[in-house]
């Protein structure tokens, strides 16, 4: 998964009313394969090298293709952090 994280985030972390959420990172996804892994992403390499980096935080989601309706595009997304989740596990 590619955690990315904008410079304003980096600085100006959400907060809730404990304090500091921390960063949060973003999967994104354009085209997915039969099997439903992301044609261009490893996201069993990128977990593995967030979870080895320590990040503990929330990940986001977003679909960027053509091929699926927003909806599924995230669902799909999804689905597959999960896939890849399981198999660090």
């Amino acid at each position: 998964m590619p955690a990315t994280v904008s410079r304003k985030t980096m600085t100006n972390p959400p907060r809730t009313l404990g304090g500091n959420v921390g960063l949060t990172g973003r999967a994104k996804s354009n085209i997915f394969d039969s099997q439903g892994n992301e044609r261009n992403i490893d996201y069993v390499k990128m977990l593995r090298i967030v979870k080895d980096a320590g990040y503990t935080g929330y990940i986001g989601v977003e679909y960027e293709g053509t091929d699926l309706d927003e909806e599924a595009g995230v669902i799909a997304t999804r689905d597959l952090l999960l896939k890849a989740a399981n198999k660090l596990s």
